[in-house]
């Protein structure tokens, strides 16, 4: 029996960028959108893909899915770079230059 879709996300901080990694099962790069708000303070992730059914795996359905980011500096959205690593969607997002430790 197919399991529910986990959301295991972790978010870390860099120097110079932040770092999001989304456990995101059967999801291709093509089924999801980054879009950015409030001067790059805010990340919002959707996206959607077909889903097998639990109990008829020869069925699926359409599944959406959403989630926000709010970092505490300013990203620079023009960069913002996503690939896949096996099931791990990464989101790398780097910060302006402002909000960059010294």
């Amino acid at each position: 029996m197919q399991q529910p879709m986990k959301d295991a996300c972790k978010v870390l901080e860099f120097h110079d960028n932040y770092q999001i990694e989304l456990d995101l099962p059967g999801i291709k790069a093509d089924d999801f959108g980054v879009k950015f708000q409030d001067e790059g303070r805010i990340l919002y992730l959707s996206g959607r893909f077909q889903r097998n059914l639990w109990w008829d795996q020869s069925q699926s359905a359409p599944c959406i899915f959403k989630r926000k980011f709010t970092f505490e500096h300013q990203v620079d959205a023009t960069r913002v770079t996503t690939y896949m690593e096996g099931n791990i969607l990464v989101i790398v997002a780097p910060k302006c230059e402002e909000g960059m430790w010294q």
